[in-house]
This record gives structure tokens, sequence and C-alpha cells, in this order.
């Protein structure tokens, strides 16, 4: 199999070996590793299978920094093992989530708590766009620049509130919800090529200054419509977008100025 020399890890997600392997012989659960160049399988960390090295913690570069020091191999389930190389031997837990349990802050929303946060109508810790390619503007030029904009803002406020939130895309300001289709067709009919479109976009615009455990992006299908939801958890130190500081006051991602920041950070982050 031909090895990549680096990947972003879009989203892990904890399965049971059997659900993956046709013969049923997998008991343990397995990590889930959807990533940039393609979806493969893991052990849980520091979990062995047969002759294969310890599993990785891979939950960890979520949206962050291309992943490298990898290799890709064939297995008996539907997707190839991935296996990060020179792994610590030190098998100590204690920086480790509960890996029997995906931890709270990367669970996914039900599709029931994702309708009743819809139909609530946006808030402090709630955000709705329709698109993440198209904003307002009169011209393609000017919508597509919104579209990006305004994602990365909302991402941004809410990094900065105490409390987090919850950006949802692919409902319009009805509360409808008018699905990803469009969007979708902008990035050839792809909804792997559009998620890694917002990884990029993410990425680009905090780099390093953005930890990926803070943020966990992942479909919904409702119906026949399918919607983007991301959580945003609260930072530990103000973040900036383009050297402009945002923060969430109601149902506004708001743009602070001057002497409201300084005295923001200090009631927000008292320990910086």
């Amino acid at each position: 199999m031909e090895e990549k020399n680096s990947f972003i890890v879009i989203s892990v997600e904890y399965v049971t070996g059997a659900s993956l392997n046709p013969k049923k012989v997998w008991r343990g659960d397995m990590q889930l590793v959807k990533t940039s160049i393609g979806t493969f399988i893991d052990t849980l960390p520091f979990e062995n299978y047969g002759k294969e090295l310890p599993g990785y913690d891979w939950r960890q570069h979520i949206g962050g920094l291309p992943v490298t020091n990898f290799y890709i191999s064939k297995s008996e389930a539907d997707y190839p093992w991935v296996k990060k190389k020179n792994i610590s031997t030190n098998k100590d837990f204690s920086h480790l989530p509960n890996t029997k349990n995906q931890i709270e802050s990367h669970q996914q929303k039900s599709e029931e708590e994702i309708l009743k946060l819809i139909s609530g109508g946006e808030s402090s810790s709630l955000e709705l766009k329709m698109s993440a390619v198209f904003g307002p503007g009169d011209t393609e030029s000017v919508s597509r620049n919104k579209g990006k904009f305004q994602i990365v803002k909302a991402i941004a406020g809410f990094s900065n509130s105490k409390p987090g939130g919850t950006l949802i895309i692919g409902v319009d300001d009805n509360l409808s919800i008018t699905g990803l289709d469009k969007d979708f067709k902008e990035k050839q009919e792809s909804r792997d090529k559009w998620e890694q479109y917002i990884v990029n976009l993410i990425g680009s615009k905090f780099k390093s200054d953005f930890q990926p455990q803070w943020i966990n992006q992942y479909f919904i299908d409702i119906s026949d419509k399918t919607i983007f939801v991301i959580d945003i958890l609260p930072n530990n130190k103000p973040r900036y977008l383009d050297n402009k500081f945002y923060v969430r006051v109601g149902n506004v991602t708001q743009l602070l100025e001057g002497e409201s920041i300084f005295n923001y950070i200090r009631e927000r982050f008292p320990k910086y």
C-alpha cells in the first residue's frame, strides 16, 4: 500500500471491533480515524492487537497540524491500519481521557439534541449558518470572503467566551434545515473535500494557536439533509483572529476594541 507523508486528523470515533471485522473475531474496541487521506483503524491508545504496534491517541490531533511519522498497512477490516511510529513505552495514562468511552468534550450531539438546539434559535452558545462557502454580499467574491470569515469569527467568539458554544452549518435564518448540497457542489460534489476545506480554513486562520482538543466537528444527516456541527470549547487564554478580538455577547459575535479588550481579558482570563 502506498504510504503518504502526512495527513490531518478530521475525527476519531470509538467503535466495537466486531463492527469493523467481517469475521467478527475482534472483541475489543477500536479507533476509527478519519483523515484527509482516508479512513483508518487503530487499537485504543497503548493497546495491542496481534503483532501490530500499540494504539496511539489520535484524538489529540483532531483539526490540528499535519501528522507525520506513521505507517499504513492492510487489515481484515474495511479500513487499513494506521500506526504511529516511535510511541513512548511509558504507559502513563494520566494524561489521556478514559479510552473506554469517548471524552465528554469530544462527544457528538445526537440528532434529538441538535434539533432541540436549532428550534431554540441562536443564543449565547449557538450560532447558525446556512453556508461555509457563501455569505452576504452583492458579488461572488464578496460573498465567498464573508462565507469563510463568518465561520472563523464564530469559532473565535465562542473560544473566548466562558462557556464555549456550538456552530451549526446548513440552517437558514428561519431555522429551517437547508443542508449543504450547494456547498458540496462547490467542492467537487464531495463532503470529504468540503470537510477538508473547513479543516484547512481553521488551520490557516488559527494555526498552532488553536489546539485540536478545543474543537469537535462532525456531520449529521437529518432526513435527506446534511448539516455540519462544530463544538467549540472555551480556551484557557485569549485567542485573536487576524489581530482582532471577538467574543460572544448574547446571540451575536462582537468585536472588542481598545480598553474593552483589556477589561474583558482581565475578567475572563484572570491567570493570563
